[in-house]
């Protein structure tokens, strides 16, 4: 999108009444996005939850393509230096790409990889108050350039109204809770959830948390072990997790209580370099100016644009990757995304990979998790367009 710098004129303001006007209901996070993306020129952005425990989840998007989002949450978010940041850190606020993963000087494998595949040259993500240990993350991105630093303190300016906006939002959904159905996903948390008093006296508890307590008669002993005081964290077998947070002294309907949430355990995060991926993908298999080749496709360049970049002909390029694709037994660029992927995550745990999915199958039977990708959306609100498909 051509976004314009919006901040303080009457549009902006307009925003932030439609983002208050939102809070307690399912557009808040749309309303909300449109207040920080209406402060700096950006071509895409999103909505993220991410957890300490599981993977995250993709609430919302504009200007991306179905296909790199699917990407993403294949496994690529691994390499995602924000995934990283919240596992590690947990600390709420504004973050751009170089501050969470400073090590990496773009030549990871998001950078190198993701980042051109998604035609993203800088993003800044906007951590907003944690909620039982996970974070909804507001992010822009643009697809040239970077983001100055003006415009960063722009962002961080702003960023008091959208988490008193998102406090607000949280209280209003917990405040509200059983008079209305299906609020608490409102919040975006675990659907698996159970609400606690100081008391120990239960105020809420989901339908997806009964079902799973009726079914699984090893959680009684998790509790016995988190009420001990010697655990915050219990694993509930095929991958599941039990975690117990204790909540603010204000907060509604259980001040000073304890959350406990059971979700599918996400995958570590994974720092790699690009060039060394690549290197140990193509050898044995690939010539020298295959290789190259190889890695200009992975890079996002076209056809021609590798031509140019190696000083050959594109119809040279174009037989390379015939011969390319036969080696590697594939038909498509897409095959070669894929196979490339593959590559990358078995290199590191591939066994984790058959846990999670043996873990997702098994808490799906009890916990319906929601999509985990929302409708792309324009910068309207519209159906979004695939145009970096």
């Amino acid at each position: 999108m051509s976004a314009i710098n919006r901040f303080g004129n009457p549009q902006w303001i307009n925003d932030i009444g439609s983002a208050t006007s939102a809070v307690g209901t399912d557009q808040f996070y749309e309303r909300l996005l449109d207040v920080v993306a209406g402060v700096v020129s950006n071509d895409k952005c999103m909505v993220v939850r991410y957890s300490r425990y599981s993977a995250p989840q993709c609430l919302t998007y504009r200007n991306y393509s179905d296909a790199v989002i699917e990407l993403w949450l294949s496994g690529y978010y691994r390499f995602d230096p924000f995934y990283g940041y919240w596992r590690e850190r947990e600390q709420v606020g504004v973050c751009t790409l170089e501050a969470c993963n400073p090590f990496a000087r773009r030549s990871g494998a998001f950078w190198q990889f993701f980042l051109r595949q998604a035609r993203i040259a800088d993003e800044i993500a906007v951590f907003l108050p944690a909620v039982g240990r996970s974070s909804i993350a507001l992010f822009v991105e643009r697809a040239r350039g970077r983001f100055t630093e003006k415009e960063l303190s722009v962002i961080q300016s702003v960023y008091p109204v959208l988490a008193g906006l998102h406090r607000a939002h949280v209280a209003q959904v917990f405040a509200s809770l059983g008079m209305q159905d299906g609020g608490l996903d409102r919040v975006k948390l675990a659907p698996c959830l159970l609400l606690v008093d100081r008391s120990g006296r239960r105020v809420y508890e989901t339908e997806a948390w009964k079902r799973f307590e009726t079914s699984h008669h090893e959680l009684k002993n998790a509790f016995a072990e988190i009420e001990s005081g010697r655990r915050q964290q219990v694993s509930l077998g095929a991958g599941t997790i039990l975690q117990a947070d204790i909540l603010p002294v204000d907060f509604p309907l259980a001040p000073a209580g304890t959350l406990f949430t059971i979700e599918q355990g996400g995958l570590d995060p994974v720092r790699q370099r690009f060039d060394v991926a690549v290197d140990k993908f193509c050898a044995g298999r690939l010539t020298k100016r295959e290789s190259q080749i190889f890695k200009l496709i992975m890079a996002g360049f076209t056809n021609e644009a590798v031509a140019k970049r190696l000083g050959i002909g594109t119809g040279t390029v174009k037989n390379h990757r015939k011969r390319l694709y036969f080696k590697l037994d594939i038909t498509t660029e897409r095959e070669l995304f894929t196979m490339f992927l593959e590559s990358l995550l078995e290199s590191t745990d591939h066994i984790a990979i058959r846990q999670s999915e043996t873990a997702e199958s098994a808490l799906s039977n009890v916990v319906p998790y929601p999509p985990r990708v929302a409708r792309r959306r324009s910068a309207d609100g519209a159906q979004g367009s695939s145009k970096d498909r």
